[in-house]
């Protein structure tokens, strides 16, 4: 009998070598910092959609529409279709980086084809808040997720710049929403897990525990789901369900078939986490030669589970507050 597929698309872009909808009802509880000092540079809206982040904004030289917001994504990548003629494409960027394996960008499975070169834009535009002088990423086009077009994913190479990231999935009567913020002076009175990161290569590691196997984690909101690399969830003794498996896809077009797996637990640091899937795959863009072998993903499907995540780039921790 052959096995059922559960398809999910997963957006994880990785830069090794250079680098139903939620609705704004007035009646919902919207989370803000709670200084009156009022430390927010810029909010916007966020619809949690097919698993992943969306947001609307707009790049200079085109019309609005929907961003992925993706931890995950070292560099900016913006739809080349959605640009105006005008706008000029260079190989080499204003900062001296060239994609040096020629037309092509690192994915989950593989290279994406269709890189079109590097601009710079004037500026790109998420709820009120606004990158000047940007430089992106510009590919020939992107997949839509669900029907919905994408007009670009906001990376790392953007999103690091704000000191604090705040924000919300939208679930349990609270209205999606993130906040770019100056500083984290937001209520602390409620139970919060504070686990310090790191950046390597434009990525945010977790040091974290699988069944109390070491793993180095990838924060990606760009994934819908947590993913193990084989050999990992093996040492680290995940049980498999052998009757169902997965298929999904990154911007490469590489279909990877995964096993499902379930962690007894988790550790960040001191923070448990009980009862967590993962998608059990060989992923080559995670395994690139030279780096450790004991990597996962920490995607969606894990951070869903919180009221509020906070991302603090000066300090280097992201606070998690539990429902």
């Amino acid at each position: 009998m052959a096995k059922p597929f559960v398809q999910l698309i997963c957006l994880f872009v990785l830069a090794w070598l250079s680098y139903p909808v939620s609705g704004m009802d007035k009646n919902q509880t919207i989370l803000v910092p709670q200084d009156s000092a009022d430390p927010i540079l810029g909010k916007t809206s966020l619809e949690y959609y097919n698993g992943y982040l969306f947001a609307t904004g707009r790049v200079d030289g085109s019309r609005r529409g929907s961003f992925i917001i993706d931890f995950g994504a070292g560099s900016t990548l913006i739809d080349g279709t959605l640009l105006d003629d005008s706008v000029r494409l260079s190989p080499v960027s204003a900062a001296g980086d060239r994609n040096i394996t020629g037309n092509v960008i690192d994915g989950f499975g593989g290279s994406i084809a269709g890189f079109a070169g590097y601009t710079n834009l004037r500026w790109i535009r998420i709820g009120n808040y606004r990158w000047e002088n940007a430089t992106v990423r510009v590919v020939d086009s992107l997949p839509e997720i669900g029907g919905k077009e994408i007009l670009g994913i906001l990376g790392m190479d953007l999103l690091a710049q704000i000191p604090v990231i705040l924000f919300s999935y939208g679930i349990n009567e609270e209205t999606a929403v993130m906040y770019f913020m100056a500083d984290d002076n937001a209520d602390r009175t409620r139970d919060i897990a504070e686990i310090p990161f790191g950046i390597v290569g434009s990525h945010m590691f977790i040091t974290g525990r699988v069944n109390d196997k070491p793993v180095y984690f990838i924060l990606d909101t760009g994934s819908a789901n947590n993913i193990l690399m084989t050999e990992v969830a093996r040492t680290a003794n995940i049980g498999i369900d052998t009757t169902v498996a997965a298929q999904f896809s990154g911007l490469d077009g590489m279909t990877i078939t995964a096993q499902i797996g379930l962690a007894d637990s988790i550790a960040l640091e001191s923070f448990i986490v009980h009862g967590v899937p993962f998608y059990v795959a060989e992923l080559p863009s995670l395994s690139p030669p030279g780096a450790k072998r004991n990597i996962g993903v920490l995607g969606n499907s894990l951070l869903e589970r919180y009221d509020r995540i906070t991302i603090d780039f000066t300090r280097g921790v992201i606070r998690l507050i539990g429902k």
